[in-house]
């Protein structure tokens, strides 16, 4: 007898800082998700529109095309997709990201863990 198992689910992560998206992409592959990496805005924006991913994690401040117009074009192509939104400025932008109606905000420095518990929870309900 064969058990089906689960397909892994598809996470991408938008970040322009070359360590942080290397130590999501460590991190979510050793739970066992496939991973797309998008060092910019654009990047980020070719993949949204070709891939069937399961979850967003973006950095609010990445180049050529801004976090929030990101946002916006995927909920535009995916409604419902889980976002997860890293700011690193302080309480004003999480205000204006918040009105972007994102699932979760981390602000840097944030622990993985909570990163990692809020993933699991944003996948369980989609």
């Amino acid at each position: 007898m064969t058990v089906d198992k689960m397909p892994a689910q598809l996470i991408l992560v938008i970040e322009s800082d070359e360590h942080m998206r290397s130590a999501l992409q460590d991190l979510l592959r050793m739970h066992g998700y496939h991973v797309l990496l998008a060092e910019d805005g654009l990047v980020g924006m070719e993949i949204l529109q070709k891939e069937a991913i399961d979850l967003l994690i973006l950095n609010i401040r990445v180049p050529y095309v801004n976090g929030l117009a990101l946002i916006s074009l995927a909920r535009e192509h995916v409604p419902g997709l889980p976002i997860i939104c890293m700011s690193s400025h302080g309480h004003c932008e999480e205000k204006i990201i918040q009105q972007e109606n994102v699932d979760r905000i981390l602000s840097h420095p944030f622990d993985l863990q909570e990163l990692s518990a809020a993933i699991k929870e944003l996948l369980k309900k989609s």
